[in-house]
């Protein structure tokens, strides 16, 4: 099955959000509690593991192409999302170490070095500034995607007259 552009932005935003939101109230263990804090904290792998499935074929041509000809902002973004990701995967690993409630299910008990404790809020506060970035370069596309597929349902498309006119089959099909 063939996943159209329109219904892949939807899943990419929706994932977005979740890991938006998600992330947000994971900066909030006072007020969650750790059981809430830690198994969130295992949940958002897999919007995030979607999240890198749908955006493979950037991420491996990127990659090809890093030393190459390749834009600014591009090889920027590809920088960030290997920052995201090396942050978010040490983030769960020291979470994962000082956890109180997740290992004891499984009958593991947490490690008690303080550097763990020390280097999850310092990875915490590091993620939150690259994911603010991420989140500032993709903000024209965010707007784009919201304004096509959530806002426009509701109050339509906005009437223009050069695509009222310009409009022929050739680009029907294009898109």
């Amino acid at each position: 099955m063939r996943i159209s552009l329109n219904t892949t932005n939807k899943i990419k935003l929706s994932l977005d959000v979740i890991t938006f939101v998600s992330t947000l109230v994971l900066l909030s263990p006072p007020i969650t509690g750790i059981p809430i804090h830690e198994w969130l904290g295992l949940a958002v792998i897999i919007p995030l593991l979607v999240h890198l499935l749908i955006n493979w074929g950037w991420l491996s041509s990127t990659t090809r192409r890093f030393f190459g000809r390749l834009p600014g902002q591009t090889r920027i973004n590809y920088l960030l999302n290997w920052a995201l990701f090396i942050l978010m995967t040490a983030e769960g690993f020291t979470g994962v170490m000082i956890s109180k409630v997740v290992l004891p299910m499984f009958g593991l008990s947490a490690s008690h070095v303080y550097i763990y404790k020390y280097l999850h809020i310092i990875l915490a506060d590091s993620l939150l500034i690259v994911f603010g970035l991420h989140l500032a370069m993709h903000w024209r596309w965010i707007l784009t995607v919201i304004k096509k597929n959530i806002l426009a349902p509701f109050f339509g498309q906005p009437k223009s007259v050069y695509h009222a006119s310009a409009t022929t089959h050739s680009s029907i099909n294009a898109e």
